[in-house]
């Protein structure tokens, strides 16, 4: 059997140490995705629990909807980058902003009216 060496940074290494380096790199990258895949999980489980099942699909996909609470949509974007306020006689109304993309443009808008959505802009 022939042993192949190489020269990196200085030193020798042979071909099997950089196997056994990038199965072992491999091994970590495969370990952080079980548990990142198991935290998502619990995740929305948690969601589930909290809000239902549909809810908790829209939550995780990002999709807003007319009726969804303030909660519910900052489990999907979570907190507003800027938020504008009008209170009337008879409600409050809300513009929450996320992703600036200009001095006052944002990528989008979403409306509450007493804690719950009742619209949404994207750019």
């Amino acid at each position: 059997m022939r042993v192949v060496a190489l020269l990196i940074g200085g030193g020798c290494v042979t071909a099997g140490a950089l196997i056994w380096r990038s199965r072992a790199a491999r091994a970590r990258v495969l370990d952080e995705w079980r548990q990142r895949t198991a935290e998502q999980a619990a995740y929305v489980e948690r969601l589930v629990q909290r809000f239902g099942d549909e809810a908790a699909r829209s939550i995780v996909a990002k999709e807003p909807w007319q009726g969804a609470t303030a909660e519910m949509i900052r489990e999907m974007f979570g907190e507003p980058e800027n938020v504008s306020t009008k209170v009337y006689k008879t409600k409050t109304a809300e513009t929450w902003k996320y992703e600036r993309i200009g001095p006052n443009a944002y990528a989008l808008r979403v409306k509450i009216e007493n804690g719950v959505c009742v619209g949404w802009t994207k750019n």
